[in-house]
């Protein structure tokens, strides 16, 4: 039986299609721009949480303290409109979905906001304290450690961004199978090429060292291994 809702959004025209994007583009970016300049005025303060795994930090050049808050705030306010933005994403793929499949979407949007903030905890308070205490641990009397805001906050950023990322996998998994691109079967029959893949991605994303890389692909390949459970309860409870 034919959905009337779902029949009226896919026959909507193209330039309808399009104006709804830029209208979903233009949510996102004034809810980051409305959050950055709110985080700004704490900046100082997230910037003393970052720096916590290395101590002090320094600038080089007069605007290079300046750019670091711009650069905090601005990754403040993306993270905290990650929400907002997944919706928006949500709102806008959703009208081209079944019925059922719709059913999925705020669970889906709440389940990935909160392992984007799992996966952002984990590499704050287990992998960067080990990894960056290795790293320093090469310094000697006549090697000292001298580190720059700039540098430093591309680093700590990029991992809290890949964690982040990586933590998405089960939702990734779950969406895939209700669209019929995967399934517990293949999910499971790929197994020892995706623990592969992980390890080589792990190696590539990290520092070089064997540490961070391992606190990257373990609960990587625990989350594949969660998302074959959660696929695979999904499955038999449908079958029920």
């Amino acid at each position: 039986m034919t959905d009337p809702e779902l029949s009226e959004q896919r026959s909507m025209p193209l330039t309808e299609h399009l104006e709804e994007l830029r209208k979903k583009i233009i949510y996102c970016l004034v809810s980051i721009v409305a959050l950055s300049i709110t985080f700004y005025f704490f900046s100082d303060r997230v910037l003393r949480i970052l720096s916590r795994p290395v101590g002090t930090l320094y600038f080089f050049t007069p605007t290079e303290a300046f750019i670091a808050k711009i650069k905090v705030s601005v990754a403040a306010g993306v993270a905290v409109s990650l929400p907002f933005i997944v919706y928006q994403v949500w709102s806008f793929v959703v009208p081209a979905l079944t019925r059922k499949e719709r059913s999925y979407a705020l669970p889906l949007v709440f389940s990935s906001s909160l392992l984007f903030v799992g996966g952002l905890a984990f590499a704050y308070f287990i992998v960067l304290p080990v990894g960056i205490r290795f790293l320093l641990s090469f310094g000697s009397p006549e090697l000292k450690a001298l580190i720059g805001v700039t540098k430093y906050l591309g680093f700590i950023l990029w991992m809290l961004l890949i964690f982040g990322f990586v933590f998405q996998l089960p939702v990734v998994v779950f969406f895939l199978d209700r669209i019929g691109v995967v399934s517990p079967q293949s999910l499971r029959s790929k197994r020892k090429h995706v623990i592969v893949t992980i390890f080589v991605v792990s190696a590539i994303l990290t520092p070089p060292d064997v540490l961070t890389q391992l606190a990257m692909s373990l609960p990587i390949i625990l989350l594949y291994e969660a998302s074959i459970l959660i696929v695979s309860l999904s499955h038999r409870r449908g079958e029920r």
